[in-house]
C-alpha cells in the first residue's frame, strides 16, 4: 500500500457527523463577516468625514461647503491627531472667535483651508501642528512646540512663549517655510519668549518667505507707530534665519532682535526698507528688558540690506561675539546710514559693503570707551556726498582694522573728523596702515550690483589678496565661439586645420582639435606590356601596378576586341609590298 493510499483509507474512517460540519460552517462564515467588518471601518476611519456646519471636530475631516460662524470658533478641536482638508472651501468669521480652536491637542494638521480669521494654537501639549497650502488671516501659536506653516499665504503669525529653558511654556521647533506673509499690522512675524530667563533655545527653522509690512502709522483704521517692524525676534535662539524676503513698503522696521536672541545666523536675505519719511531701518539691534545680556555670537552673512531713507544697519545694543560677513549695507539718506552704538563690542566685520548715496557718512562710530574693540577687515566704506566715516563719543581703543577701502565721492574730508586716510591712520596706528583711500567703482549703485569693475581700487586690498567688500571682481564672461576651415590632404598621417574664436575672448577652453591622425592614401601606378597578336577577335596585356596598393581603381583594360585586318602585318609581307 503507498502512501497516498494508506492516507485516503485512514480518512475515511475519520467521517465527522453532519452537525459537527454544520457548526464549523457557521464559525467560518462568521469568522468572514467579522474580519469584513474590520476592513470595512478601517476603510471608513481612514476616509475624511465630509462636514457642511461648524462643530467639534475629533478626527478626519474633509470640508465640503463654505462654513461661518459669528462671535464662535468655528472648527473646535476635540481630540489628537485630528486632520482638518478645507478642500478650498472658506470659514468665515465674524466678530469674536476663530476658525480653527485648538486648546491642548496634539498632531493636529490644517490644509487646503481659506479663512478671514486664523488657526490658534493655545497651550503647552498643544503640540505637532502643521499648517499647509490655507490662506488664512493669522496663526498664532502660544506655547505649543514642532509647528510647521508652510506654503500658505498669511496676514500675521506669531509664536508666543513665557517660559525660560526647559520650561514647558517655550515654543520652540518652528518651521516656517514657503509661505507670503503680508499686512499693515505693526508687527506681521513675531517670535518671541517674553520676559523668560533665561531666554530658551527655540531651534526655529525660518526659510524661502516673503514677509511684507504695507504698515502706515496713524493712517485709517493701522495702528498707531509702535515700533512697528516686520520681523520682531526677542528672546529666542539657535534660529536659522535664510533666503527670506523681507520688505517694509510703508513705515515700518525691517528685522528687530533683541533680547538674548543669541548663536542665530541669518544668511542670504534680501531685506529692504522703503520708508518715505527716515524713521525706520533695515536691521536693528537692541536690548530692552533689564536683566537680558543684549544678542550675542550671532552670524550675519551674504545678506542684502537696503533703506532708502533711513540707517541699514542700526547696532543700537549689540552684545559680543556677532560676525558680519560679505553684507551688503546701502542707504540714501541724509541721516546716520550704518550706526554702530552703544553696547557694540567684540564683534567682526569682514567683506561688508557699506554704501551711503545720500547725503551723509556711510559709517558712524558712536560707542562709549570702556568695550572691546570691534574689528574691521576687507570691508569697502564709501559716501556719494560725505565722509566715508564719522565718529561721536568714541575713541580708537574701541576700533581694531585693517585692509579696508575708503572712498567719498565728493568730499575731500574722508573721515570726520580726522580729514585725510593719512591723518586716521596716524591717530589710529597701527590699525588701518595697509588700508586704502580710493575709488571702488562698483558696476551699478542705482541698480544695486556692487561688483567691482576691473579698475576698482578695492581689487587685492583685502586680506591674504582678496577683493574689499562683499563683491569681488568678475571678469566678464565671454562664451568662446570657434569656426574652423577644412582638414588639408593627409601628409605623414596628419592632417590640420585653422580655427578662429569669432567672439575673440583671448580663451581656448573649448577650442576644437587643429590636427588629426589619418591614413595617406595609396596613389595606383599601372604599367601594361603590349597587346598581343590577335586571337580570335582578342588581344591581351599585362598590367601592373608599382605600387602595390592592392586596389584597381584606375587599372587599365588586360583585354580588347580586335579583328585580323587590324592586326600588324609580319614584316616579310611589308617587305614584299614596298617591292
Amino acid at each position: 500500500m503507498n502512501f497516498f493510499t494508506s492516507v485516503t483509507e485512514q480518512t475515511s474512517f475519520r467521517k465527522f457527523p453532519r452537525k459537527t460540519i454544520v457548526f464549523i460552517s457557521i464559525i467560518i462564515t462568521a469568522s468572514a463577516i467579522i474580519t469584513g467588518i474590520h476592513l470595512m471601518n478601517r476603510v471608513r476611519a481612514q476616509s475624511p468625514t465630509p462636514i457642511t456646519s461648524c462643530g467639534t471636530v475629533t478626527g478626519s475631516v474633509i470640508l465640503q461647503s463654505n462654513l461661518a460662524s459669528t462671535n464662535d470658533d468655528c472648527l473646535r478641536v476635540g481630540a489628537n491627531n485630528v486632520t482638518i482638508n478645507g478642500n478650498g472651501k472658506t470659514v468665515t468669521v465674524t466678530g469674536s472667535g476663530h476658525a480653527v480652536f485648538n486648546y491642548l491637542k496634539s498632531g493636529l494638521t490644517v490644509r487646503n483651508l481659506n479663512s478671514n480669521s486664523d488657526v490658534y494654537i493655545n497651550g503647552d501639549s498643544s503640540d505637532s501642528v502643521t499648517v499647509a497650502n490655507s490662506d488664512l488671516a493669522a496663526v498664532n501659536d502660544f506655547y505649543g512646540d514642532n509647528i510647521t506653516v508652510k506654503d500658505s499665504t498669511l496676514d500675521t503669525i506669531s509664536f508666543v512663549g513665557t517660559g525660560s529653558a526647559g520650561d514647558p511654556n517655550n515654543v520652540d521647533h518652528v518651521v516656517l517655510t514657503n509661505n507670503t506673509i503680508r499686512s499693515a499690522a505693526n508687527k506681521v512675524v513675531i517670535f518671541t519668549a517674553g520676559d523668560a530667563s533665561p531666554c530658551p533655545s527655540t531651534a526655529d527653522v525660518i526659510t524661502n518667505n516673503t514677509m511684507i509690512s504695507d504698515h502706515v502709522c496713524g493712517a485709517a483704521g493701522q495702528p498707531t507707530c509702535d515700533e512697528p517692524m516686520v520681523v520682531f525676534l526677542q528672546c529666542t535662539a539657535d534660529i536659522i534665519f535664510s533666503n527670506n524676503t523681507v520688505q517694509a513698503t510703508g513705515l515700518a522696521q525691517g528685522i528687530r532682535i533683541r533680547d538674548e536672541t543669541d548663536n542665530s545666523t541669518f544668511t542670504n536675505n534680501n531685506i529692504w526698507v522703503a520708508d518715505p519719511n527716515g524713521d525706520f531701518g533695515g536691521i536693528n539691534i537692541t536690548s530692552g528688558n533689564s536683566g537680558k545680556h543684549h544678542p550675542q555670537n550671532n552670524v550675519w552673512q551674504n545678506n542684502f540690506v537696503r533703506s532708502n531713507n533711513d540707517l541699514a544697519l542700526n547696532l543700537q545694543s549689540p552684545g559680543p561675539g556677532n560676525v558680519f560677513e560679505n553684507n551688503i549695507f546701502w542707504t540714501n539718506t541724509s541721516g546716520t546710514a550704518n550706526l554702530m552704538n552703544d553696547g557694540s563690542n567684540g564683534n567682526i566685520f569682514k567683506h561688508n559693503t557699506f554704501f551711503n548715496a545720500g547725503s551723509s557718512p556711510a559709517l558712524f562710530f558712536d560707542y562709549p570707551n570702556n568695550r572691546t574693540a570691534d574689528t574691521f577687515s576687507s570691508n569697502i566704506v564709501a559716501a556719494a556726498e560725505q565722509s566715508a566715516l564719522a565718529v561721536g563719543q568714541w575713541s580708537f581703543a574701541r576700533y581694531t582694522g585693517d585692509r579696508n577701502l575708503f572712498w567719498s565721492t565728493s568730499s575731500s574730508t574722508v573721515f570726520s573728523p580726522q580729514g585725510s586716510l593719512a591723518s586716521w591712520q596716524s591717530a589710529a596706528n597701527p590699525d588701518d596702515a595697509n588700508s586704502v583711500y580710493g575709488n571702488p567703482r562698483f558696476v551699478n549703485v542705482y541698480t544695486g550690483d556692487f561688483h567691482l569693475q576691473a579698475s576698482s581700487a578695492a581689487i587685492g586690498v583685502g586680506e591674504g589678496g582678496t577683493d574689499a567688500g562683499a563683491f569681488p571682481y568678475q571678469a566678464a564672461s565671454c562664451t568662446e565661439d570657434w569656426s574652423c576651415g577644412p582638414w588639408s590632404p593627409c601628409v605623414n598621417s596628419l592632417q590640420s586645420r585653422s580655427c578662429v574664436d569669432v567672439n575673440n575672448c583671448g580663451t581656448t577652453a573649448s577650442q576644437p582639435a587643429l590636427t588629426q591622425s589619418c591614413v595617406s592614401p595609396c596613389i595606383e601606378n599601372w604599367t601594361c606590356t603590349a597587346w598581343s597578336a590577335c586571337s580570335n577577335d582578342q588581344q591581351t596585356r599585362t598590367c601592373t601596378d608599382t605600387n602595390s596598393c592592392g586596389t584597381t581603381v584606375s587599372q587599365p583594360p588586360a583585354s580588347q576586341s580586335c579583328s585580323a585586318a587590324d592586326a600588324t602585318p609580319p614584316s616579310s609581307i611589308l617587305n614584299l609590298q614596298a617591292l
